[in-house]
């Protein structure tokens, strides 16, 4: 792994959420990174993981969190 980047396994295990949310909030803009040329995986900056759980974790009334399925 590349300091200062993760892969999505591991930023799924550091938010406790599927591979497959992290895959969507990489496809979406949320997280940023890049992709490896020859894999096609996904490496996440480990800044955008720090912003987000800030983000996240920060909130000091969970209550008003929008939970509303998309």
């Amino acid at each position: 792994m590349r300091e200062g980047y993760a892969s999505v396994s591991q930023v799924a295990k550091i938010f406790g959420i599927s591979v497959s949310t992290v895959r969507k909030w990489f496809d979406g803009g949320v997280l940023e990174g890049f992709r490896l040329p020859d894999t096609g995986y996904r490496r996440i900056t480990l800044a955008s993981v720090e912003r987000l759980a800030e983000a996240l974790w920060s909130a000091s009334d969970v209550q008003s969190i929008d939970r509303t399925p998309e």
